[in-house]
């Protein structure tokens, strides 16, 4: 119970409105539940339809200060507009309205209200996951520019040469300011670029030449900057 509290601390204080809400809304406006018009009780069911909309949407997202940060932000947008909508204009169907129609004057209005937050919410839903799937697309690639630079940083830890060290950190400098987020074009050119690094590595490992490490690199440094090119082109 006290780690539910605990996690859905807001979710409690909605409810606590709620009651409260309830409270006034029976006891004060009418000594007699029988005073009160068709209008007011439509009002009264809309506006706990809303407190428990926005009730479900506290329980499965939580509201803290990295939601402002992120794509959940818009659901709350939406889900305020709708309560605010709802809470209006059913505290004046309670309070002033007599209706002679209810399913045309409280009805149909708000379920037109609810209609478009139900819509409202699909279209965060689907942008949510859309950018999610964006997001760890970009995290990914970022992480993988990570390790190729932290790979050619081990590869020059390994070379003893102070030129094939130069020619290193300059490869390390290029792939640092390199564009990590590749497209479908240039994957096959990330591909050499990486099988490169590995004949780099092979090259220092077997005690190659130094013109044949140098020229290695050299070509590395072609197929990276063909690469950040193609890359260019295609955006």
């Amino acid at each position: 119970m006290k780690n539910f509290l605990k996690k859905h601390t807001k979710l409690v204080i909605w409810a606590i409105f709620m009651v409260i809400f309830n409270v006034l809304a029976l006891l004060i406006p009418h000594n007699k539940l029988g005073d009160a018009t068709v209008a007011f009780w439509g009002g009264f069911a809309f506006i706990n339809v809303a407190f428990v909309g926005i009730g479900v949407v506290l329980f499965f997202l939580q509201l803290d200060k990295t939601t402002i940060f992120s794509n959940t932000v818009m659901v709350y947008v939406f889900s305020a507009i709708y309560f605010v909508i709802t809470f209006i204009l059913n505290l004046i169907y309670m309070i002033v309205f007599d209706a002679k129609n209810f399913y045309l004057e409280v009805f149909l209005p708000n379920g037109i209200i609810i209609a478009l937050y139900i819509a409202a919410m699909l279209i965060a839903n689907f942008a949510m996951r859309h950018m999610s799937s964006v997001t760890k697309h970009t995290e990914t690639k970022v992480a993988a520019r990570r390790l190729t630079t932290a790979k050619v940083e081990f590869i020059m830890n390994c070379a003893e040469n102070e030129a094939v060290k130069k020619a290193l950190l300059e490869l390390k400098e290029d792939v640092q300011y390199s564009d990590p987020i590749g497209v479908e074009a240039t994957a096959s050119l990330e591909q050499d670029f990486e099988n490169q690094l590995n004949l780099i590595e092979q090259l220092i490992a077997g005690e190659a030449a130094e013109e044949a490490i140098l020229k290695a690199i050299k070509l590395a440094k072609n197929k990276l900057q063909f690469r950040n090119e193609t890359l260019k082109a295609s955006k």
